[in-house]
């Protein structure tokens, strides 16, 4: 069960009797998700996580999205991050949703 926020969808949802606009729909699916992690040395780290979901009602509609992290670590105290994420979901948007990011970060293994 997933709550979908948006003004389009108030008529659906709103009831007249209530002075409360109600803006959130509910929607009904299946949803499968996977995540996985491959330590390639004791310096660098790929990890990934898959989501893929169907709903049902109002309308049949799948999104899907995967994340995939990579890190490397520099020093003993600095790494390096590049993420890179695939969305499609056609509440948001009808194109494939592209984002990658980079950083520096710094690390204490406790």
């Amino acid at each position: 069960m997933r709550q979908v926020r948006a003004r389009e969808h108030a008529l659906l949802t709103d009831n007249p009797r209530t002075p409360q606009r109600e803006t959130y729909r509910a929607e009904s699916g299946i949803q499968c998700k996977g995540r996985w992690l491959w330590q390639l040395d004791s310096l660098r780290r790929w990890q990934g996580e898959g989501e893929l979901r169907l709903a049902f009602a109002p309308e049949w509609r799948w999104s899907a999205t995967l994340e995939q992290r990579f890190r490397q670590q520099v020093w003993k105290f600095l790494e390096f991050n590049l993420q890179l994420t695939l969305t499609y979901d056609p509440l948001q948007s009808r194109k494939l949703q592209y984002r990658q990011r980079i950083g520096i970060a710094t690390v204490y293994r406790w």
